[in-house]
């Protein structure tokens, strides 16, 4: 399956699960009415349908044609960009972002040519970690989608708590997570964790071993409150895959078929398994920036 093929299919996932809908006592938590900005923003982009929303009934996913560029051709990175930059602030209105919020970090250009241009957020010139949008742009030209969790209504009230950075670091020192492991560079920065709650924080990289395997984490410190707040592994162990046979019994794993990195087989059973998890690591990867499904390395 190409990965062009799996990033449609999530696509369609995630447009199945915004229609109303109440299955095996499941039911869809339609948003109210957005704010008024937001909805004026989303009224002056063509054609947009907002899939996904924050808790807040800001849009984190929407998809519908939303502009046109003209044909998207060029690999080069500040080519493409100076082509989207004349749309970006109507397509960032709708997060209450404008474009000199958000910076561009990479392209990434798929199996059928679309482009998919990813930036971060800045807030009072501090980095937002976990503030990102992604804008998709096929080959034609034609902005069909923009994701992410970034918003630029950040409370000007964080890091107001007055923890010290010293509290912090002491903090860190303390929780067995890194027993015996060193807080190197701290840095001040805002962050949007998994669960969608903002906050100011200290960002301190801690380096070391962690049983038998070298370990350089980012661990952040909530100025308010003290907390650790999120620990982001920056050393993984992603895509090695191994794939077994049971040879038609029960006993795992089996025997090994293919492990990472080797040729093909002539099993094309095998193959497809050692495909598959790959372009699906491949999507979380590119579209989503996770290691994994659950971003820890599940």
């Amino acid at each position: 399956m190409k990965s062009r093929h799996l990033w449609k299919l999530l696509l369609t996932t995630a447009a199945l699960a915004s229609c109303d809908a109440n299955v095996d006592g499941w039911t869809k938590q339609d948003p109210d009415t957005p704010p008024d900005d937001v909805a004026a923003a989303l009224a002056a982009l063509p054609n947009a349908q907002v899939i996904e929303w924050n808790q807040d009934h800001l849009p984190t996913y929407i998809v519908g044609e939303m502009a046109k560029l003209g044909d998207m051709q060029s690999d080069d990175v500040n080519t493409s960009e100076q082509m989207v930059a004349p749309v970006l602030p109507k397509i960032f209105a709708p997060f209450r972002l404008t474009a000199n919020d958000m910076h561009l970090r990479s392209m990434h250009v798929d199996d059928q040519g679309a482009r998919h241009f990813r930036y971060d957020q800045t807030f009072n010139g501090l980095p937002v970690i976990g503030g990102e949008l992604v804008v998709h742009v096929d080959v034609k030209g034609a902005i069909y989608g923009v994701n992410g969790p970034a918003r630029g209504d950040i409370p000007a009230s964080l890091g107001t708590g007055g923890v010290s950075q010293a509290a912090a670091m002491s903090r860190i020192a303390g929780d067995s997570r890194f027993a015996g492991m060193a807080a190197g560079a701290v840095n001040p920065v805002y962050i949007q964790t998994d669960d969608g709650k903002l906050h100011k924080a200290y960002e301190a990289v801690v380096t070391g071993m962690r049983g038998q395997d070298p370990a350089r984490d980012k661990v952040y410190v909530d100025m308010d409150s003290g907390d650790i707040v999120a620990d982001y592994p920056q050393i993984y162990f992603a895509e090695s895959r191994k794939v077994y046979t049971a040879n038609g019994g029960t006993n795992l794993p089996g025997t090994l078929k293919r492990s990472e990195g080797q040729a093909a087989t002539s099993d094309t059973d095998v193959n497809s398994a050692y495909d598959g998890t790959g372009n699906t690591w491949g999507a979380y990867h590119n579209f989503f920036n996770r290691d994994s499904y659950d971003n820890a390395g599940a």
